[in-house]
């Protein structure tokens, strides 16, 4: 016997000859059954009320989620292939920084080679890769710098700061691809002959 067929043995069947705000036959106990019937499924609907309220919560939930999480997975996909740009980066910086070469070659040419430059640099913003160069006399920072050399230095005041930047650093949405390489100083006492 399924909870249907119970819940109508359970109610007795109203009189037809009953008319509105009369009981007829009905008794008290079948007036506190259809009573505690209704409280019953009350409670039962407020039970799935309340389960469909939290399913939608979750399932809301874990769309945000998803798409957080997709968000993430775009900002990073190019990750690899910006990386391996950032070699074609360098090459370039280093043609724009021998200026020897530069005065020796047609004005056009030059101006063609810092343009694409830039327009590499622009893609790189464009996708979160920022660069980022310490200043000379900052203090060594290790989680941003990787530092290639050690420089001595007889002045104590100069010891851990940063006395020449040899590559740039780059950051992909804020954190470190590729840290700065740096030359630190380091302070040694002067040795008495």
């Amino acid at each position: 016997m399924n909870s249907e067929e119970k819940d109508e043995e359970i109610v007795p069947e109203p009189s037809s000859e009953l008319e509105a705000g009369e009981e007829g036959d009905m008794g008290e106990a079948a007036i506190k059954k259809l009573r505690e019937r209704i409280k019953r499924l009350t409670e039962e609907k407020q039970e799935y009320l309340d389960l469909s309220q939290r399913l939608k919560a979750d399932y809301l939930n874990l769309k945000k989620e998803g798409e957080t999480e997709k968000a993430k997975i775009r900002e990073w996909a190019n990750a690899d292939l910006l990386l391996e740009l950032l070699n074609v980066a360098d090459s370039f910086s280093l043609a724009l920084g021998n200026q020897e070469a530069l005065k020796a070659v047609p004005e056009n040419w030059r101006q063609g080679v810092e343009y694409i430059y830039q327009k590499l640099q622009t893609v790189f913003r464009d996708h979160g890769l920022l660069e980022f160069k310490p200043q000379i006399g900052d203090l060594f920072n290790p989680e941003s710098e990787q530092a290639v050399e050690k420089v001595v230095t007889g002045e104590e005041p100069e010891d851990g700061k940063i006395v020449a930047v040899v590559q740039s650093g780059y950051r992909l949405h804020d954190k470190v691809v590729r840290p700065a390489q740096v030359k630190v100083a380091s302070w040694q006492l002067a040795e008495n002959n």
